[in-house]
């Protein structure tokens, strides 16, 4: 199978496409990461044939390199490439080391999720119930914990 991910820089510097350069290469890569998973799946037979997005319909997408992200706790600000500083609305506390960010629109609103990485110092093992075969919902610790901040600007 050929690795769209490779053809990418080439499709970014041709003269047919030079919208591509606009729109940061990271995100980029992961939608063509995510399409090739997609089809992988589908030939494999483990899901059905992959579901193509539509303008103004579910418009989203991550960054998926931490070292891209810098988040300001303190200022109520976010920084995503070629965007720069985005100023949030900081719902949640956010927990944890940046892990990824992923950016929605929903209802004419942006909002970003954050995914951290976060270690907790308790022993994995969890107790469980005998009756229902599930861990007790007071025993869980998350070590990933998904942080949805709403933007108001």
């Amino acid at each position: 199978m050929i690795s769209f991910v490779n053809c990418l820089t080439e499709w970014r510097h041709s003269a047919g496409t030079p919208w591509l350069k606009d729109a940061p290469v990271h995100p980029q890569r992961q939608a063509l990461k995510d399409l090739d998973r997609a089809f992988v799946n589908f030939f494999e037979k483990r899901t059905a044939f992959p579901r193509f997005r539509r303008k103004g319909m579910s418009e989203s997408f991550r960054y998926p390199d931490a070292k891209q992200i810098r988040l300001d706790r303190e200022n109520g600000r976010i920084f995503l490439p070629k965007l720069g500083y985005v100023r949030y609305h900081n719902s949640r506390t956010v927990l944890g080391k940046v892990h990824s960010a992923a950016i929605s629109l929903r209802a004419g609103k942006w909002f970003v999720s954050i995914l951290t990485k976060r270690y907790s110092p308790e022993s994995v093992c969890l107790p469980v119930d005998v009756d229902s075969f599930r861990p007790k919902a007071s025993q869980i610790t998350p070590f990933r914990s998904s942080t949805s901040l709403r933007s108001i600007y």
